[in-house]
């Protein structure tokens, strides 16, 4: 049996005369235009033309007064008056309109449209799937897609009602500590309701700064982490080694060490290891979707008590389905990783690449318009955070005798970046507090 010949025999959700209500009552002016909220949330089409002219009258003249005859005019000026039942239906609304208007009424024909598109987007996915149009993954990316288009669309909700959630108001208000106090001082953390970028050019220190984080939450905190990356499982244990121990690098890699530093590596070996790390090998091109599973897999395995997602390189991931551009990609990409944050109440924290010629400018410092694939990121994340160190360009010893240099991270949340003063040691691989 096709599911959607079935499907298309039953009516969708609706409520026509919610729909006059609402239309009605701002065309006698009981209500604000302002409570269309979207002429695409209204079922029958005469009723979306009325809206549409209704919120495009509203919103190119705040002066002009939206009503019966106004409507009427707009509408006969785009010859769509014929198409909503003529003037005689509009006024029919006016005279079937209530005493007094109720709010309960927008929220009638927003919800029935909210199912309506749930339903829409549900049965296409199902349709895909029915037709083996896809491999698993790509119909899975299509759903995420699907779910996170349709939770964008209906985003607004103008309740007269303050109702909220307790616990899913504390959630989005929380923020994960780092091993970094100017950054907690400044900012609280990490936020959980949205993904945080590390950006910078290669070297300049954001896999340091990331597994710094992981440090702090997994090892100090006790908290699962994910690690999704390229780097291999001896990269990450001699990477927090030799921060953690103030053991050169390079002299760790070539075995120059003492019996004294043998002995601190062991014991800083045992503690990663019984650590909460959980590390994930990606391949080059790595799917988006499958870092959304596997996170989803680990949260349900530990209860959904996840401390942090790290995911290495934004500028390896793809997304399954096929899309008109690499900008459109990388957008839903991080889409994606947003509603993953906030579903999961944990910080993900994406690092990317940044432009070349950034190292052509004479103020090397990268900016959010500098990420490589996307030029809307400072609008897609909900922190960017990208370090810096003069050194790194400059090379002339200037660094202190244990290596250190002077450093900084500009943070970007809202408006104007916040600029902190930090110490970097491309030796130890670590970030300090000044």
């Amino acid at each position: 049996m096709n599911p959607y010949t079935t499907l298309e025999k039953i009516v969708p959700p609706q409520d026509i005369e919610a729909e006059q209500s609402v239309l009605g009552s701002v065309l006698i002016g009981k209500a604000s235009p302002d409570v269309i909220q979207s002429s695409e949330f209204y079922y029958r089409d005469a009723h979306k033309e009325i809206a549409r002219a209704i919120v495009e009258i509203r919103d190119s003249d705040s002066n002009k007064e939206v009503d019966l005859i106004t409507v009427t005019g707009h509408l006969k000026d785009k010859n769509k008056l014929d198409q909503v039942g003529g003037p005689a239906y509009l006024a029919s609304l006016t005279d079937d309109a209530p005493i007094f208007f109720s709010p309960g009424h927008v929220e009638i024909i927003r919800e029935k449209s909210f199912l309506r598109a749930a339903i829409s987007s549900g049965t296409e996915v199902v349709m895909a799937a029915y037709q083996e149009q896809d491999n698993p993954e790509g119909i899975l990316a299509k759903w995420e897609r699907k779910l996170i288009e349709v939770m964008e669309r209906f985003s607004m909700n103008n309740r007269e009602k303050l109702e909220v959630d307790f616990n899913d108001l504390m959630n989005s208000f929380l923020s994960r500590e780092v091993n970094l106090n100017c950054i907690n001082d400044a900012i609280g953390g990490l936020p959980t309701n949205g993904v945080t970028i590390i950006g910078g050019q290669t070297s300049m220190g954001k896999t340091s700064l990331a597994l710094g984080f992981m440090k702090k939450i997994a090892i100090d905190d006790r908290l699962p982490v994910a690690y999704f990356g390229r780097i291999t499982q001896d990269q990450i244990y001699f990477r927090l080694m030799t921060a953690m121990c103030k053991i050169g690098f390079k002299s760790l890699k070539r075995g120059n060490i003492n019996g004294e530093e043998r002995k601190a590596l062991r014991e800083v070996h045992d503690v990663i290891e019984k650590a909460p790390i959980y590390f994930y090998p990606l391949g080059k091109k790595t799917s988006t979707m499958d870092i959304i599973s596997q996170a989803r897999a680990l949260s349900g395995e530990k209860r959904g008590k996840i401390g942090a997602i790290i995911v290495e390189n934004l500028q390896e991931l793809v997304w399954p389905e096929r899309t008109k551009s690499r900008k459109e990609e990388i957008d839903i990409i991080v889409k994606s990783l947003n509603h993953l944050t906030m579903s999961l109440h944990a910080p993900v924290v994406l690092s990317s690449q940044v432009n070349r010629d950034v190292s052509d400018r004479e103020d090397k410092r990268a900016r959010p318009t500098d990420m490589l694939g996307s030029s809307d990121i400072e609008s897609l994340a909900r922190l960017i955070l990208l370090p810096f160190w003069e050194e790194y360009y400059l090379k002339n010893g200037s660094a202190s005798e244990d290596g250190s240099v002077d450093a900084e991270i500009a943070i970007y949340k809202t408006g104007s970046p916040t600029v902190l003063s930090l110490i970097f040691n491309p030796n130890f691989l670590l970030w300090e507090d000044v």
